[in-house]
């Protein structure tokens, strides 16, 4: 049987061990509350027209929306991720929820937002845009270990970004 004092030891050893992995990752250059984040969950849009945006991502990505109301269109991507459309104005107000209330939000002007693809699929995107007859706006081979980006500009001008990966992993700056 353990003793009180042999436990609160147990417990103290491991909380210095906890920060000794925080500091040495300090020390790196990392943030252990960025180690807290799972990911980016959702990126927003705020579009003129959201039958029309609504139509132009539903052809770009092959899917239906899981939400598609009056102000708010929502397509859930492979990594569980969101792409969220708003009618610009359809968010000045706070939403009432039953468990609290979202915050007002809107945008403006063109965004910019990038949807991951995977290596061999650069030329299957690219050809899928002109299949849609959407334009690439430019296109950006990084370097052989970063891997390629294509741009295009959707309806309400918002810049996408069909990119690897690979882009930001190892980015030293």
């Amino acid at each position: 049987m353990r003793s009180a004092g042999s436990d609160n030891w147990t417990r103290a050893s491991d909380r210095l061990s906890r920060l000794a992995g925080s500091q040495q990752r300090l020390e790196k250059g990392r943030s252990h509350v960025a180690a807290m984040i799972g990911g980016l969950l959702e990126t927003c849009l705020y579009t003129a027209d959201l039958g029309r945006a609504r139509g132009f991502y539903c052809r770009l990505l092959d899917i239906d929306p899981v939400v598609d109301e009056e102000r708010i269109c929502v397509f859930r991507l492979p990594d569980a991720s969101a792409l969220i459309l708003f009618r610009q104005g359809g968010t000045l107000e706070p939403v009432k929820l039953p468990g609290g209330v979202i915050p007002p939000h809107d945008g403006r002007g063109p965004i910019h937002f990038a949807l991951a693809i995977a290596d061999d699929a650069v030329d299957w995107w690219r050809q899928r845009l002109r299949d849609l007859e959407i334009g690439v706006e430019s296109e950006v081979a990084w370097s052989p270990e970063r891997g390629e980006s294509l741009y295009f500009i959707d309806p309400d001008g918002h810049v996408g970004e069909l990119a690897t990966r690979r882009i930001w992993r190892n980015f030293q700056g």
